[in-house]
């Protein structure tokens, strides 16, 4: 398993270390939501829309650290990366074209790291949909 390698393990770790700061940004956005359907204040929503935000670029530069991370080991991967940083500026864009270079160059690997991704992100939501009940019930 590709994950289980030294440079591997290494983007796991600082991937799942990366999952605390951005189910905190949710779930500070989902708290202000929630006081917001109470009050209708403007600047609930404001803040929850930018919290959401805030937690959106993290997931989106979290996943590109883990891709990159993780592939560190491939020469070809590791400089097509570089390649793509400094000519696309958008992250989203960098994601999709790694996404397809790494699916040419070893589709096994890209398939347990999407596993891995899937599976971490299942468990977050469902600590993330405990926490949205328990504020729930002590607002409503």
């Amino acid at each position: 398993m590709h994950l289980l390698s030294t440079k591997g393990r290494g983007a796991l770790l600082n991937f799942l270390r990366n999952l605390t700061p951005q189910v905190l940004l949710i779930s500070v956005g989902l708290l202000l939501y929630i006081k917001w359907t109470n009050t209708n204040s403007i600047t609930y929503i404001s803040l929850s829309v930018c919290t959401f935000i805030v937690a959106a670029m993290a997931f989106f530069a979290n996943f590109e650290e883990f891709l990159a991370g993780a592939f560190s080991q491939s020469e070809a991967i590791a400089t097509h990366l570089e390649l793509v940083k400094q000519d696309e500026p958008s992250i989203l864009k960098r994601i999709w074209i790694l996404l397809g270079y790494i699916f040419k160059e070893k589709p096994i690997s890209l398939l347990e790291l999407i596993f891995a991704f899937i599976i971490t992100y299942i468990a977050v939501i469902a600590v993330l949909f405990t926490s949205i009940f328990a504020v729930a019930k002590t607002f409503v």
